[in-house]
């Protein structure tokens, strides 16, 4: 299939091209303006909410249905002085023709403000809505055109006739301010309701991804013309990237039709899209590169001059029989198998998060999977393309080669084809200290992990506004200055009305340790609803006990808590209970698919292992960032105790699958030279040196990728950049440049072990030929030409081998 796709790719690299271009425009269309569907913009959400089929989701669900399905907007006012009876009475005159407009739109009941209770601030009702210092207000209006009555999702009439009357209250809440100022010229305000705080999450959103993509973009543009030496090939992979980006964004909305998608999923997307196309397409091009300058040496080129003298026809049937087909070729069947390996393996550790069963978490592996797929597919095909397009001229030298600096950088890291280098005498002098870099390298790993045995994991919802928003301004100014007016920290729904559900909630409810106080109590039909005030709040883990102790109460009738605290418990349950299936299946999968690439059993469990520590070591520092808050002013966030529950898990699904990625195809490569050689201490270091630069190389782009993400104002976004930032960071140097040459150094031959009754299975499905016997340790085992992770593709009708360094250096 590889050779085939190669082939057509060469013939008709322009249709290839134009065919990808418009693809990608549409996909930019689609998401833009939805077809009459609603744009991307509009399908996404601003709120993570409760896990789907949980207990607090299920109260919260009750609640929305006794409350109606209205909506309330309040207008914060500010700057007004209202502390004696005349400025009250002046307020409330100046808000006159404002509250005859709102009540012939909603309804005398349905208008709140400190100003229409007889006796103004005198009664306990109209304190509740002025601020603690009395220099503002509240004005409340519910919406609610249905009354009582609760439409159905599908009623789409309704659904339009609430958002214009929402609209129509908001627009009239703003004039407010205004017809203020010649009372008092400070006077400001700041209308809230919950489809402008979903919005400012998604505006934010897409400013997040929108400066992640111009900080990326030339900065891994720029790493690659420095590792290249030419701007020409370096921006083959940025080409590929930006087309793999618009896809994704077009496989969004697709998915936003029958998933409901947070708005943070944008950054995530775009993160893991760029990641690997940039990735995928730096790999390709690099070994395109290698494969043309060892055809070239062999075969020749025709001159410039000829080439401009034959015809169209003539040029193509050249093109296709040239050395740059031929390289493209073995390219794309050894790099190219390399793209899907590493793409499966992305698939896997994403399909992890679906297994744990909740809905956001389900709509980030499909949305990562999605990406990683389009991805592949388009590294696969564009990427080849445009460098048949390009043709020569992406080898032609270039004038940056002469800059100084640039070659002495290439010289000192060494070329890929050389067996001696930097990461060769640095695995060295590894090999004669095993023990010691083995040791250094776990103490590393283990104080940096160490303060993820404190992880506390919240679930965000009001929290994921960004601090500049008005909105988070709103919700702020609340939380100071109107104690009364804020949202309880959990919610008990008991189906029972009456003495006994009274008795309940005074005699033990209230007694539970950890229930601060019982704010309010009301009843609707034959439901009872309590809200209370827990201990530390709703986010902290004082909060989550109270909850768990409510919730073991011998209820008189069924009972739900929910809230904030009540939703992490739900979340950290979800994932407990799953996680054994998630470890188990991502586990074997992963050891299945490294077992037929490397033929080894040892191989995949250590990798996995060390992997782990990796993840383990990312979590550590998540926490001591941004739990404990170091960093916190100059990354510019407020700690807020935890870290984001989603995070934790798409740094698992998405990091997991890149390392994994990395330490298998160097492993490979140190496998095929110990088929060749038969001395492991040689293979390890001619390994290391073949494929060091590009796995290098490859780190450094993902970690670019990643901080370019940390500039954003969603802190959830942040949290997952700057963890899988660390987590590459500690893979390429803690593991790769330590952990990994000292294990192999100290395990011998027994890296290669495979039992003997897996050899048939490996030998008839396998991508190598297993290494079966296990040699002593003072015995180096002579092997075929073709052993282990000797990836030599010949191709009949091209007529040469696969170069061995070229790939043994491949990966992504």
């Amino acid at each position: 299939m590889l050779h085939w796709l190669s082939r057509r790719v060469v013939k008709d690299a322009s249709l290839v091209v134009a065919a990808w271009v418009v693809i990608a425009l549409l996909a930019l269309t689609v998401a833009a303006t939805g077809l009459g569907a609603g744009s991307l913009t509009s399908r996404l959400v601003g709120e993570t909410g409760a896990p789907g089929g949980s207990e607090s989701r299920d109260g919260q669900e009750i609640i929305a249905a006794l409350s109606g399905d209205g909506q309330t907007v309040s207008l914060l006012v500010t700057g007004v002085d209202i502390s004696t009876l005349a400025r009250q009475e002046a307020v409330a005159y100046a808000l006159g023709n404002a509250h005859r407009d709102l009540v012939a739109i909603v309804g005398e009941t349905n208008v709140l403000d400190p100003f229409v209770v007889p006796g103004m601030l005198e009664e306990p009702a109209a304190q509740a809505l002025a601020s603690k210092d009395l220099d503002g207000f509240l004005i409340v209006v519910s919406v609610d055109p249905n009354g009582t009555e609760v439409a159905g999702k599908e009623d789409k009439a309704y659904a339009h006739d609430l958002a214009e009357t929402v609209s129509r209250v908001q627009a009239r809440l703003e004039r407010i301010p205004g017809e203020l100022s010649g009372l008092s010229p400070g006077a400001s305000g700041i209308v809230s309701h919950e489809g402008l705080r979903e919005q400012a999450v998604v505006d934010q959103a897409w400013r997040d991804v929108l400066v992640g993509l111009l900080i990326a973009l030339p900065l891994v543009l720029l790493l690659m013309i420095l590792v290249f030496g030419a701007v020409l090939p370096a921006l083959v992979p940025v080409a590929t990237a930006v087309t793999t980006l618009l896809l994704s964004l077009g496989a969004l909305w697709v998915l936003s039709l029958s998933v409901e998608l947070p708005a943070f999923i944008l950054s995530v997307t775009a993160i893991i899209a760029l990641a690997l196309a940039t990735d995928y397409g730096f790999v390709l091009t690099t070994h395109f590169r290698e494969e043309l300058a060892h055809l070239r040496q062999s075969e020749g080129v025709d001159s410039p001059k000829e080439r401009g003298r034959t015809g169209r026809a003539e040029r193509r049937r050249r093109r296709r029989s040239s050395p740059m087909t031929q390289a493209l070729v073995l390219t794309l069947m050894s790099t190219g198998r390399t793209i899907l390996f590493a793409s499966l393996t992305m698939i896997v550790a994403l399909l992890g998060l679906m297994l744990i069963g909740t809905d956001v978490l389900r709509a980030i592996a499909q949305a990562g999977i999605a990406a990683v797929a389009i991805a592949t597919v388009v590294c696969l095909s564009l990427a080849p393309a445009l460098v048949a397009l390009v043709g020569r001229k992406l080898h032609r030298p270039s004038p940056l080669r002469r800059v100084v600096p640039l070659r002495s950088l290439r010289s000192s890291i060494g070329d890929i084809v050389r067996d001696k280098g930097v990461f060769s005498h640095t695995v060295g002098l590894i090999q004669r200290v095993p023990w010691v870099a083995l040791a250094v390298s776990l103490v590393i790993l283990v104080v940096l992990a160490s303060p993820a045995r404190h992880l506390h994991v919240l679930v965000s919802n009001d929290d994921l506004l960004p601090a500049s928003s008005d909105q988070a301004v709103h919700l702020e100014t609340l939380k100071a200055s109107y104690p009364a007016a804020q949202d309880a920290d959990a919610t008990v729904v008991l189906a029972q009305a009456g003495e006994r559900a009274t008795a309940f909630i005074n005699s033990q409810v209230a007694h539970v340790d950890g229930v601060t106080s019982i704010l309010r109590t009301a009843t609707a039909g034959e439901y009872t609803v309590v809200y209370l005030e827990l201990e530390g709040e709703g986010a902290t883990t004082e909060a989550e006990a109270a909850v768990r102790a409510v919730r073991a109460l011998a209820a008189p009738a069924d009972m739900w808590v929910t809230g904030q605290a009540a939703a992490q418990v739900d979340l950290q349950d979800a994932i407990t209970g799953a996680l054994p299936w998630v470890v188990i299946v991502f586990s074997l999968v992963l050891i299945i698919l490294m077992l037929l690439t490397t033929g080894s059993l040892v191989v995949p469990v250590k990798t996995l292992l060390v992997n782990t520590m990796s993840v383990l070591a990312s979590y550590g520092v998540m926490t001591w960032v941004f739990q404990e808050g170091h960093l916190s002013g100059l990354l510019g966030f407020e700690p807020l105790g935890g870290v984001e529950a989603y995070a934790v898990a798409v740094v698992i699904g998405v990091g997991l699958g890149l390392v994994t990625d990395d330490d298998l195809f160097l492993l490979d490569g140190v496998a095929a030279h110990r088929g060749r050689s038969g001395n492991d201490a040689v293979a390890v270091e001619a390994g290391w040196q073949r494929t060091g630069r590009l796995t290098s190389t490859t780190a450094a782009i993902l970690i670019v990728v990643f901080l370019s993400f940390v500039s954003a104002d969603l802190l959830i976004v942040d949290q997952v950049a700057l963890a899988l930032a660390v987590l590459m960071a500690v893979d390429a140097t803690v593991v790769r440049l330590l952990l990994m040459p000292a294990a192999m150094s100290l395990l011998g031959g027994w890296n290669w072990w495979l039992p003997t009754w897996l050899v048939p299975v490996v030998e008839r499905y396998g991508l190598a030929e297993p290494l079966v016997s296990v040699p002593r340790a003072d015995a180096p085992v002579a092997v075929d030409a073709v052993a282990v992770g000797a990836d030599v593709d010949t191709d009949v009708s091209v007529g040469q081998p696969a170069d061995d360094s070229g790939a043994a250096a491949t990966q992504a």
